[in-house]
């Protein structure tokens, strides 16, 4: 282990162009919160029979981060233009006030400002991410605080956001403690909170039934399916379980899935899908700082940086894919076009598909993502020209179903307007490696999240309202249902949804009990 690692952050501030215009994110309370409804939304489903959890109400310690929850910060929509949109576009429409754009009342007040008419081009497209994002800070804050309690205590199931009504929902196994209830009631007076507290199975039981599938005998060898993929969800109600046909046993795929949920489900509460292994997706010349969503090449292959991290020695490092890093240790990795030394592999855990970089001397890490489009030194104008641009780093967080995101790679660019669909999961690649400690997010509008040539590039929120950036993950791979042409892309295949690994997963896994952040929030 490396011992305690640090992201580091900028207190450098970057202008921001006013592009469309301010939005409004969740409005203040505008009066009493609705009552918190009870029983499980999934009044359906018929849950096996199930442990009985341990419960426990112990006091809840404060976060040791402060909630950065200020409803009053606008955002500013911040993409760069591509130098070949018309600078007199038609104006976006109007930010609907109080609209829900889902057409589902929010409970507990008014849902954020967000635009509910479809965007009439990118720039509109990215006024509506930013709008998103905007909403979703205090939700995230408030999910961070409701999770710190929740593993602490038993009955614990799950949690999701959703920035389209300003609503966070936390699923209990029974009522929720006091300290819990708590914790909601002061939540409430910023944003709607829904406690679902009917009986389901809590996480820790859906993350043993999950471990077991995806790790264990119960694999399917003697269906002849492999597991590709389990998903908890944070309802409590199931596990999400992906299976393929092995080699050596030549089924339809949709066969060989109703045939392990048959002889699974009377002993584990799953929904059985037929999911192939994930494609993994294996900037051009960046310069010392190193920044996060640079390419990188260790002669072989080319990926894209992630994250910049320091030890407590003082040794800095990059963060990468690790199917980018199978080499020997001490392997030097050099930029895109091969000239300058970044470092060398010091670090890879194929169980979270990530790799360390140890960025050598006089070489450093900047405290800054990439972001907007690829400029490649190799293709003509016009190949993905949103103009370059770079974003401080100033935190990260956890990663919750209904957030909104960014990802950032050096073959494809930057692409917002992600929604996490899956934020509790493990996969199996198609190089065979059973990856842990992941998410899915999928691009709403069915375009680009990611192409072959991102993995290891940086997945992240937008904060304040200079909308720095704020780390969540870490690029692994693509999907294998969701392939989509590269168009003005240089890579050889993209993808509309994304799997990553958490980055905070990465922080346990590389002994990072601490991510000290410097820049101002």
């Amino acid at each position: 282990m490396l011992g305690t690692l640090t992201v580091l952050a900028s207190a450098v501030l970057v202008p921001l162009t006013a592009g469309a215009g301010t939005v409004a994110g969740c409005p203040g309370p505008t009066g009493s919160p609705s009552a918190s409804p009870t029983g499980s939304p999934d009044s359906t489903l018929t849950l096996p029979p199930k442990v009985t959890a341990s419960a426990s109400d112990t006091a809840v310690p404060v976060p040791d981060r402060p909630p950065r929850d200020d409803p009053g910060d606008p955002i500013i929509a911040t993409r760069s233009p591509s130098t070949s949109r018309s600078p007199t576009a038609a104006p976006c429409p109007s930010p609907s006030t109080g609209a829900d754009p889902t057409g589902t009342a929010s409970p507990g007040g008014p849902g954020p400002s967000v635009i509910a008419t479809g965007p009439t081009d990118a720039r509109c497209a990215d006024l509506l991410t930013v709008s998103l994002m905007r909403a979703q800070q205090p939700l995230v804050a408030g999910a961070e605080q409701l999770l710190a309690a929740g593993e602490m205590l038993g009955g614990f199931a799950g949690i999701t956001v959703e920035p389209e009504t300003c609503t966070v929902a936390v699923y209990w196994d029974g009522s929720p403690p006091p300290s819990v209830s708590a914790i909601v009631d002061r939540l409430r007076t910023r944003m709607s909170v829904l406690v679902y507290d009917g009986p389901r199975h809590t996480h820790a039981e859906l993350a043993a039934v999950a471990g077991e599938l995806f790790d264990t005998l119960y694999q399917g060898y003697n269906l002849g399916v492999s597991v590709t993929e389990v998903r908890i969800s944070p309802e409590g109600t199931h596990v999400d379980v992906g299976v393929w046909p092995l080699p050596s046993a030549p089924i339809d795929p949709q066969q060989a899935a109703a045939q392990a949920q048959s002889f699974w489900a009377p002993y584990f509460p799953v929904a059985v899908t037929a999911v192939p292994p994930a494609p993994v997706a294996s900037r051009w010349q960046d310069v010392t700082p190193w920044s996060a969503g640079g390419k990188v090449t260790n002669g072989g292959s080319w990926c894209s940086t992630g994250w910049p991290m320091t030890a407590v020695s003082g040794a800095r490092y990059l963060l990468t894919a690790a199917h980018c890093a199978v080499v020997p240790y001490g392997t030097p990795v050099r930029d895109g076009l091969g000239t300058a030394v970044i470092g060398t592999i010091e670090g890879i855990d194929a169980s979270l598909d990530t790799a360390l970089i140890k960025v050598r001397p006089p070489a450093d890490v900047n405290p800054r993502t990439w972001d907007g489009g690829v400029s490649d030194v190799r293709q003509p104008l016009g190949v993905n020209d949103d103009i370059e641009s770079m974003r401080p780093i100033v935190d990260w967080n956890n990663t919750f179903r209904g957030m909104y995101l960014c990802t950032s790679g050096s073959a494809t660019g930057a692409h917002c307007n992600i929604k996490v669909k899956d934020a509790d999961m493990s996969y199996t690649n198609d190089i065979g490696w059973k990856v842990k400690g992941s998410a899915l997010g999928k691009q709403v509008d069915g375009t680009v999240a990611l192409g072959k040539g991102d993995s290891g590039g940086p997945i992240f929120s937008l904060y304040g309202e200079r909308a720095d950036a704020v780390a969540i993950g870490v690029i692994a791979a693509g999907d294998a249902y969701a392939v989509l042409g590269c168009a003005a892309h240089p890579s050889p295949e993209c993808y509309s949804k994304v799997r990553f690994t958490k980055i905070s997963a990465i922080r346990t896994n590389w002994a990072l009990s601490n991510v000290i952040v410097g820049g101002s929030i």
